[in-house]
């Protein structure tokens, strides 16, 4: 978690410096922090950029991420997400966000959750690019968490897979908030069509909320941060 300050009304208080630490860069940045939560979008891509290097091979492999000498965790604690099941992952985080959103707990208000490994799946069958439209795991785990967080302010979110492809797309995955939902009602999308469709990645672009990393050159499996303002 990193620490916490003083800010003014509507600051997330949660704080990214990152002098002297090699981070990795998303390329379309600016547009993914001109709508919504802007500033805690642009918290969680800073906390983004700094997980990707510390994951790449120059770096070495970590356990966690650490900005200013503290690990990244909800609330000082670990939470063993193995028994959830990897499509209902980004249900239980974005249920868990609202919660502490609302009510500061179990998370704290300023929380921070970085989570990095396994990875999400999806089961499309036979005949899949025939049937379906295109998109990934990670896509399809932003979508849905778009749709648990629809209304809900303070909160966003980051599914993105480590290698900069997620699905085999030039996406990598994709960031969220209460926003994303009505952005895509604005122009007659439906989010809930797109996850039966598994086409998601048309849905992130339009919305602008596909994250562009370019190849990383590393591969950690997924990585998902959370902020809650």
């Amino acid at each position: 978690m990193g620490p916490r300050r003083s800010t003014p009304a509507g600051r997330t208080g949660i704080r990214t410096d990152r002098a002297d630490q090699r981070v990795a860069r998303i390329e379309n940045r600016a547009r993914l922090t001109d709508h919504g939560e802007q500033e805690l979008r642009a918290t969680v891509l800073d906390l983004t950029e700094v997980a990707l290097a510390a994951l790449s091979p120059s770096a070495g492999l970590r356990r966690s991420v650490a900005l200013h000498g503290k690990d990244l965790i909800a609330g000082g604690r670990s939470y063993d997400l193995s028994a959830v099941d990897r499509w209902s992952c980004w249900r239980v985080l974005a249920t868990v966000a609202r919660e502490a959103r609302a009510a500061g707990s179990p998370w704290p208000r300023g929380t921070v959750v970085v989570a990095c490994g396994g990875e999400c799946t999806v089961s499309l069958g036979p005949d899949a690019d025939e049937l379906f439209g295109r998109g990934g795991p990670n896509q399809e785990a932003a979508v849905g968490a778009a749709l648990a967080l629809d209304g809900a302010p303070g909160i966003v979110a980051l599914f993105a897979d480590t290698d900069g492809s997620d699905g085999g797309t030039a996406i990598a995955g994709g960031l969220v908030d209460f926003s994303t939902a009505g952005r895509a009602r604005e122009q007659g999308l439906s989010l809930r069509k797109g996850l039966v469709d598994h086409a998601t990645r048309a849905l992130l672009e339009a919305c602008g909320d596909a994250v562009l990393t370019g190849a990383t050159q590393t591969n950690a499996n997924d990585l998902i941060i959370i902020g809650v303002s």
